[in-house]
C-alpha cells in the first residue's frame, strides 16, 4: 500500500511499512508528516557536503503508529533513538534551560520503545 501527502507544495509517496525499515532512518519533517504516521528516509550514499543529509526521495517509507507526533517532536532536538533520548535526558536533566527538550524526549521514548527504536 502506498500513501501520498502533500506538503509544501511537494507531493511524496510512502510505501507503508508495518516496521521500522532497515537502514532507514526516521525522516525528520515535524509537522509535515502524514498525519498518524512516522515517516521514514534513507540517506544517499553520496553527500553533497560533510555532514550532509540528502535524502533517497523516492524510496520513502511510513509507519501508522502511536505518537508519531510526539516522537517527531522529539527527534528535531538530535536524539534518534530512545537511548540517545535516555542520555540526553540524563545529562540535561538538571539544566533549567533544558527541560522543554528532556520532556519531549520523555514523551517521545514510550512509543519508540514500543516500535523498538
Amino acid at each position: 500500500m502506498k500513501i501520498h501527502h502533500t506538503a509544501l507544495g511537494v507531493c511524496d509517496t510512502y510505501e507503508v511499512v508495518t516496521e521500522p525499515p532497515l537502514g532507514y532512518i526516521i525522516w525528520n519533517i515535524g509537522d509535515n508528516a502524514p498525519e498518524g504516521y512516522l515517516p521514514f528516509c534513507r540517506l544517499k550514499f553520496m553527500q553533497p557536503f560533510d555532514g550532509g543529509r540528502e535524502i533517497e526521495s523516492d524510496t520513502l517509507k511510513a509507519m501508522k503508529c502511536d505518537g508519531a507526533k510526539e516522537i517527531l517532536a522529539a527527534i528535531c532536538l538530535g536524539a534518534e533513538t530512545s537511548a540517545e533520548m535516555k542520555e540526553f535526558i540524563k545529562k540535561h536533566e538538571r539544566n533549567p534551560r533544558r527541560s522543554w527538550e528532556c520532556e519531549r524526549m520523555r514523551a517521545a521514548i514510550p512509543y519508540l520503545e514500543k516500535i523498538g527504536m
